[in-house]
């Protein structure tokens, strides 16, 4: 008896939780042909992701120029791997200290 009501619980379950998906995602193909309001959310919510993926490329461009210059430097300098200057300029104090 206890089996099978657990059964029919998870069955249950899975149902709820596919028709709260199906709902979910009709509701929202509706509000994007209905609404203005929905609509600019959308529009929102695209500019957003675009900000974050400008952003994400930003911070791998500025380590990346952050890393050729202290290269260049060195090579400018004429610092070799040993000196206590290479080690200074490939981990600057901020993060030794961290």
């Amino acid at each position: 008896m206890e089996t099978e009501i657990r059964r029919n619980l998870i069955q249950i379950e899975r149902l709820e939780n596919w028709l709260r998906s199906m709902t979910c995602d009709s509701l929202n193909n509706y509000l994007t042909l209905v609404s203005p309001d929905h609509q600019l959310l959308d529009q929102i919510e695209t500019l957003i992701q675009r900000w974050k993926n400008g952003l994400a490329a930003l911070t791998e461009q500025s380590i990346a120029f952050a890393r050729d210059a202290r290269v260049a430097l060195r090579e400018k300098d004429g610092v070799t791997k040993n000196s206590t200057r290479w080690r200074r300029c490939a981990c600057p104090q901020i993060f030794l200290h961290g």
